[in-house]
């Protein structure tokens, strides 16, 4: 099983003093659901884990010579580092990791195992210093290992070259958690490159539709073939043209029944679901790939503007397949407080703005709400706030 237990945030983006999200409470739940107006920074959350996946990955790239700093803007003379922090399970393993970096160098990174009572450093470095030199040796992280590593790279990412054991824990629990927005084609690309890899995952996938209600009974997906005569038409240079050919376009066609006037079936038709299906369809047939991923993985996963496109009985269905496999994760950012009666009080999270224009996060659970009471309801109310402040027209 993999979960992420916490993430701690410090300047980026709308983030500027240190904001925590705990994933973990007294419940053992596997969902959390965090709710705010527009622009309050709830997006950003996801960013920042799709970030530290994408740094961590690549940070040892040639091309990258400068880290991506985004600090937050609306503070005069903000001169502090960007700092992430995570604690999460991989397995039976506990970890905590972390970096900082402005757009110059890594100033900071730091890997603990909690797994034991006592925390153990595997290694604690300062700009290119380790700290605790000694003890990371033990565990691989050498000054020889510090040398190799560049100002603008992640010694973990370096140490995963060489196979470590404690840099595989941590990617190993990565390559499991996925990010996501709906209705992108990130979504949609990722999706087909599932479906591609595991034959078996279609039916599934055609079953978890067919469950939700939806009238499609098969699929195909499908590459187009473009001719050189085409694509040497086109107005592109060589490199461009080359992964053309490479990269084939996907066509995916769903089949639905046709039905004589006594309404039994007769034949199928196929129809384009990027032309000929709504966005709803879309978005749950791309979303049912990776939920399905996630329960068989027992990985996290996290769904940013969840609830788009989609009726909020195809939520409701969607949470209640985590409810029922435990040792799966779902975090999600959403506007849809029906949700809300779903949900436990230690499910969810607020995030709202300051005057500062700070992202702040506030669990329901600082607010005392009694389990009882109705969390949508006293929500819309304005009584938890991190609702919009709507200005009549004069």
């Amino acid at each position: 099983m993999n979960k992420l237990l916490t993430l701690q945030i410090t300047n980026f983006r709308s983030f500027f003093n240190t904001q925590i999200l705990s994933f973990e409470n007294k419940t053992k739940t596997n969902i959390t659901a965090i709710y705010g107006p527009n622009a309050s920074g709830k997006s950003n959350t996801a960013r920042t884990l799709s970030f530290i996946k994408w740094f961590l990955q690549n940070s040892t790239n040639a091309g990258i010579i400068k880290v991506p700093f985004e600090p937050f803007l609306l503070r005069a003379k903000n001169t502090l580092p960007s700092s992430f922090e995570i604690e999460f399970i991989n397995g039976k393993r506990k970890f905590r990791y972390g970096f900082s970096f402005n757009d110059n160098e890594v100033v900071n990174e730091r890997l603990v195992e909690l797994t034991s009572q006592k925390e153990k450093v595997i290694f604690n470095r300062d700009c290119q210093k380790i700290i605790n030199i000694a003890t990371a040796k033990k565990f691989g992280f050498t000054e020889n290992l510090m040398n190799k590593t560049r100002n603008a790279s992640l010694l973990i990412t370096k140490a995963r070259e060489d196979n470590n054991e404690y840099a595989n824990a941590v990617f190993d629990f990565f390559n499991t958690f996925n990010v996501i927005t709906c209705g992108t084609p990130e979504l949609r690309n990722f999706s087909i490159q599932l479906l591609k890899s595991d034959p078996v995952l279609k039916d599934k996938v055609l079953e978890f539709l067919q469950n939700a209600d939806f009238w499609i009974r098969d699929f195909t997906i499908n590459e187009i073939n473009m001719p050189d005569d085409v694509i040497n038409k086109l107005p592109f240079n060589d490199d461009i043209k080359g992964k053309m050919r490479a990269q084939k376009p996907i066509s995916i066609m769903t089949k639905h029944s046709v039905r004589d006037d006594n309404k039994k079936i007769v034949d199928m038709v196929s129809l384009s679901i990027d032309n000929q299906e709504s966005a709803g369809t879309n978005v749950i047939f791309d979303l049912s790939t990776l939920i399905i991923y996630s329960i068989e993985k027992s990985s996290p996963l996290y769904i940013d503007e969840f609830g788009s496109h989609l009726h909020p009985d195809i939520c409701k269905y969607i949470l209640a397949k985590f409810k029922k496999n435990i040792n799966a994760q779902l975090i999600l950012n959403t506007h849809d407080t029906s949700l809300m009666n779903e949900l436990k009080r230690e499910e969810i999270v607020f995030i709202d703005k300051n005057q500062a224009e700070e992202s702040i996060v506030t669990p329901l659970t600082e607010m005392s709400p009694r389990e009882s009471e109705s969390f949508e309801k006293r929500y819309q109310q304005g009584f938890y706030g991190a609702i919009p402040f709507i200005k009549e027209s004069p």
